[in-house]
């Protein structure tokens, strides 16, 4: 059995991965080989641990660099007795490649999602729903079939805010936006936050 994971950069944050072996494979940009056999150093990094405890024995980290500077960490983990032979890593230097053009292409599809996502509320932004119509109008016009458009805001949300403040305001927006969420429950259906206090919900 192997196990493979890829982590993006960020997650060397958490404090313990800060002088652990991964931080050494994001910095040096140095592949990182751990056999995971019980022993010093292993108990010293929870991940190895918990790769040990749970039958690993041998560990393989690797970073995936891309064209946008980034760099990911290629993690793979195997559970059989004696480990990797050397043409088993040569296999894996063969397919790097291969990830980091995978890796690019999530990388992209986070950073889409991200410009098309409301950061409060977490639901489409007006970006998403301009995107949305379009489309919808166009299917819906060449099918002759009918589209729902739900446009609506929140009665005196600036007295709201202005009487329980802005952090409450948030919640509030969030919880909403939550609520409206249960009336878009098809994949053809878009929710929005088209600003302030103003949401959409597209039915085609």
């Amino acid at each position: 059995e192997i196990r493979m994971i890829v982590r993006p950069a960020g997650f060397l944050d958490d404090p313990e991965h800060l002088s652990s072996p991964l931080h050494q494979v994001l910095t040096t940009g140095m592949r990182l080989r751990e056999r995971l056999c019980v022993g010093e150093g292993v108990g010293r990094f929870a991940f190895l641990a918990s790769l040990s405890q749970a039958g690993c024995t041998d560990y393989l980290a690797v970073p995936l660099p891309t064209r946008r500077a980034t760099v990911h960490v290629l993690s793979i983990a195997t559970r059989r007795p004696g480990g990797w032979d050397e043409g088993d890593l040569l296999a894996f230097e063969g397919l790097l490649p291969m990830f980091g053009m995978l890796v690019e292409v999530w990388e992209c599809e986070r950073l889409l999602e991200a410009v098309a996502t409301d950061a409060l509320t977490k639901i489409g932004n007006r970006r998403a729903f301009e995107a949305s119509l379009r489309n919808a109008w166009s299917t819906c016009a060449r099918a002759q079939t009918p589209i729902s458009l739900v446009c609506f805001d929140i009665d005196h949300f600036k007295s709201f805010n202005d009487t329980y403040g802005h952090v409450a305001g948030d919640r509030c927006l969030a919880r909403i936006a939550s609520a409206a969420g249960a009336c878009a429950q098809r994949t053809s259906d878009t929710l929005a936050r088209l600003g302030g206090e103003e949401f959409a919900l597209l039915r085609p």
